[in-house]
């Protein structure tokens, strides 16, 4: 209850007015003078002759007593009367007090209920705008941002195909000038090539003519030295008895050259003539001619290490 006040002084000061002002009324109408008319006892009247003053008084005492005690007692009654409408009057305004306030409280309760089902109502219908609104707007930016995201797409496109185009048309320039890049590359390659195979041919064949001059130049010299050795061991060569003219055998020697000469260090004969004097008279010959005259040059200086020739006396 003391909530309802709390949230409702206004209709609460109302409220207590209109009890103040109904019992301001009540108070007013009610007569607080009137008292229960007293009705003296009736007395029979007893005729007498003669009646002792004594006795008159005594009686007149008892009867006043009774009297006033008789009014006492009304007086008592009324008073307890009084007290008890009052105590009611007292009673059935608290109740009527009582009633119109819980009649004010129920009132204020039903007016809360109603203010708070408006109250809901109108914050669920702000909440249903707000949400409405919400969902207005959300769509709005969700058409917004899609619109927005195809033109960026649309311009990414375009930009793409822009830049796809400008790669195509760059790709094909890059093509053309490496194609003319490659096309001069292979014409000079072509004419190095060219100048670098005639320059080679050139160098080959003037190898080639040195080649074979020097080796002209080695052969002479190797026929030469070969025919001084051959000399030489025909010049220290004893002719064996029974020799036959046209004799000849083939001889290997082996050789250590040394500065311009070469000594005997072994004799072979690898082809004989069919005559053991003959062959061993040319062995005997080769190490007599010890040592043995060899050309100088790098060429033919394994050559005569490891020598082989026809001894043949008649050439």
């Amino acid at each position: 209850m003391f909530e309802l006040i709390r949230q409702n002084p206004k209709a609460f000061a109302i409220a207590v007015l209109v009890h103040v002002l109904m019992f301001a009324l009540l108070s007013f109408n009610f007569d607080w003078t009137q008292q229960t008319p007293i009705t003296p006892p009736q007395v029979d009247i007893v005729q007498a002759v003669m009646v002792d003053d004594a006795k008159l008084r005594v009686e007149q005492s008892k009867i006043e007593d009774q009297q006033r005690r008789e009014q006492e007692r009304l007086k008592r009654d009324a008073d307890k009367q009084r007290q008890q409408e009052e105590a009611q009057q007292q009673k059935r305004q608290q109740e009527a007090e009582q009633r119109s306030a819980e009649t004010e409280i129920k009132r204020l309760e039903q007016q809360r209920q109603q203010q708070a089902v408006e109250q809901k109502r109108v914050a669920d219908e702000r909440q249903k705008k707000v949400v409405e609104e919400k969902k207005i707007a959300d769509e709005k930016r969700a058409t917004e941002a899609k619109r927005k995201a195809d033109v960026e797409k649309n311009q990414k496109i375009a930009v793409e195909k822009e830049r796809q185009a400008e790669a195509e048309i760059k790709r094909k320039q890059d093509a053309e000038r490496k194609e003319a890049d490659d096309r001069k590359r292979q014409e000079v390659d072509a004419r190095r090539q060219a100048e670098a195979q005639r320059r080679n041919e050139e160098f080959a064949a003037e190898q080639a003519q040195m080649q074979a001059v020097r080796q002209s130049q080695l052969d002479s010299e190797k026929n030469k030295y070969l025919y001084m050795i051959q000399q030489r061991v025909e010049s220290r060569w004893l002719k064996p008895s029974g020799w036959q003219g046209g004799t000849k055998c083939t001889v290997q020697v082996r050789l250590v050259p040394g500065a311009g000469t070469a000594q005997v260090i072994d004799v072979r004969i690898i082809k004989s003539c069919g005559q053991p004097l003959f062959d061993r008279s040319v062995e005997s010959a080769v190490f007599s001619a010890s040592p043995l005259p060899i050309p100088t040059a790098p060429e033919l200086m394994n050559e005569f290490r490891d020598l082989k020739f026809v001894f043949n006396p008649e050439d």
